[in-house]
C-alpha cells in the first residue's frame, strides 16, 4: 500500500476543509505556526474555524466563497499539525490574514499550544462534529466543553439550530457514530508512515454475550481506546469485538508501559481475564 508522505506546512492564511462523518465539511483557516528552531521545525499551529461548513457533495473550490465573516471565527484551536502534513484536512485555498475582531492569535499562540493548551486534530474533529450537531453538543464528560471553546459573536445561548444533545439520540445511534469516528481514525492512520521502532500489542478479553457485544460492552471497549490515545503511549490499529470477546490493536514504542497501562485499567473494569501479547 502506497503511504501518505509527510509535506511542509502550508502558509499561514491557508484555508482548510475538515471533514466530518456526515459528509460535510468544517471550514478553517491556518491562522499561526511557531518554529521549534531554525529547522523549519514546527512546534505548535493555531487554526481558526468559522460558523460556515460546506455541505454534503459540495465542490471544495467553493469553500474560500462561504466564509463571508472572514474576522470572526468562531473558535481557535491548536491541534497537532499532522492532520494538515498528510492531506487528511484539505487545503483549498488562501486568504490573506493578519487578525480577527475576537481573538488575538499572536498573544495567545505559545510553543505549547493556545494559552499552553493543544489536542489531536482528532480532538478536534470530533469538537467540530459536537457543534454542527453530528454529535451530540454534550457529549463530552464536561456539557459545557463546546460552549466554552466558542469566541465572542459566537457564544452560546442562545444555541445554534443545528444543534443537538444527547436526548436526541438513541444509544444506538451514539454506538453506531463512535464506531464510525473510530473507523475513520484507523483508516487515516493507516495511510501514515510508521515509526520502524514501534511494535504492535494484542490485548483481548472475555465479554459476556456469546456473539455481538451489547452496547455497554461497545462504549467500556471504546473507553480503552480512548484511554489508551489520551496516554500517548499507543495508537489504536484496529478494533472489534463479537463471538464473546474484544480485540484491541495496538502500535507502541513501549509494550512494557502499555502494558502495565492496559492492565490497570482493564482491572479497574472489573476484567480480569484479559491476555495481552506482543506480535
Amino acid at each position: 500500500m502506497t503511504k501518505t508522505r509527510k509535506t511542509s506546512l502550508p502558509p499561514v492564511g491557508t484555508i482548510l476543509a475538515v471533514p466530518l462523518l456526515d459528509g460535510s465539511a468544517a471550514l478553517g483557516q491556518l491562522a499561526g505556526a511557531i518554529e521549534l528552531d531554525r529547522s523549519g521545525s514546527i512546534a505548535q499551529i493555531a487554526v481558526a474555524f468559522f460558523a460556515c461548513r460546506l455541505e454534503p457533495g459540495a465542490v471544495l473550490s467553493l469553500a474560500v466563497d462561504l466564509i463571508t465573516d472572514p474576522t470572526s471565527p468562531m473558535m481557535v484551536v491548536s491541534p497537532t499539525d499532522d492532520m494538515i502534513r498528510y492531506g487528511a484536512w484539505h487545503a483549498v485555498g488562501h486568504r490573506p490574514f493578519r487578525s480577527y475582531d475576537n481573538f488575538d492569535v499572536a498573544r495567545h499562540l505559545t510553543p505549547f499550544g493556545l494559552n499552553g493548551a493543544s489536542s489531536t486534530g482528532f480532538m478536534t474533529q470530533g469538537e467540530l462534529e459536537c457543534y454542527w450537531g453530528i454529535f451530540p453538543w454534550d457529549h463530552y464528560g464536561d456539557p459545557k466543553h463546546i460552549d466554552k471553546r466558542l469566541l465572542p459573536g459566537h457564544t452560546v445561548p442562545p444555541y445554534p439550530r443545528h444543534a443537538r444533545w444527547r436526548k436526541d439520540f438513541s444509544e444506538a445511534e451514539l454506538v453506531d457514530l463512535e464506531d464510525r469516528s473510530r473507523v475513520r481514525t484507523r483508516e487515516v492512520l493507516a495511510k501514515w508512515p510508521r515509526k520502524r521502532s514501534r511494535k504492535q500489542v494484542h490485548i483481548q478479553y472475555s465479554i459476556a454475550g456469546a456473539e455481538l457485544p451489547t452496547s455497554g460492552e461497545l462504549r467500556a471497549r471504546h473507553a480503552l481506546e480512548d484511554k489508551i490515545g489520551a496516554s500517548g503511549l499507543g495508537e489504536i490499529i484496529s478494533a472489534g469485538a463479537g463471538e464473546g470477546r474484544v480485540d484491541v490493536h495496538v502500535a507502541t514504542t513501549d509494550p512494557e508501559k502499555l502494558r502495565r497501562l492496559v492492565e490497570g485499567l482493564l482491572a479497574a473494569a472489573g476484567v480480569r481475564d484479559a491476555v495481552i501479547v506482543d506480535e
